[in-house]
């Protein structure tokens, strides 16, 4: 299950975490783990192993200082903010990555984020 919730961070621009349910007990309490596209980058060769996955591209967005891509991990649509010299193509892989300490949980009944 994958959702997408637009916050206001104080005078910034509205910025989009991308929510996945990430585990659920038989009780069906679940948590969520959720990113921001801009915790995203494409995989070096000198990244961990365990912190990065293959996606596939479906949307490439060139905004300028940036690009925006749709990618596909499964059946998750998952958004990546990437630096604007990434030659990211349509329907080919591409290896992102993120940083551990900027994943955030989040408790599905109250909402509430999981220290």
């Amino acid at each position: 299950c994958m959702s997408r919730k637009t916050q206001k961070v104080g005078n910034h621009q509205q910025q989009t975490i991308i929510y996945f349910m990430i585990w659920q007990n038989s009780n069906k309490q679940s948590i969520t783990l959720g990113i921001r596209p801009e915790d995203l980058r494409e995989a070096r060769g000198s990244d961990a192993e365990d912190l990065s996955f293959d996606a596939v591209v479906d949307v490439v967005e060139p905004l300028g200082s940036e690009i925006l891509l749709d990618t596909r991990v499964g059946s998750q649509t998952i958004v990546a903010r990437v630096d604007p010299t990434v030659r990211a193509r349509l329907h080919e892989k591409i290896r992102l990555t993120y940083v551990p300490e900027r994943l955030r949980f989040f408790d599905n009944q109250t909402e509430e984020a999981i220290v």
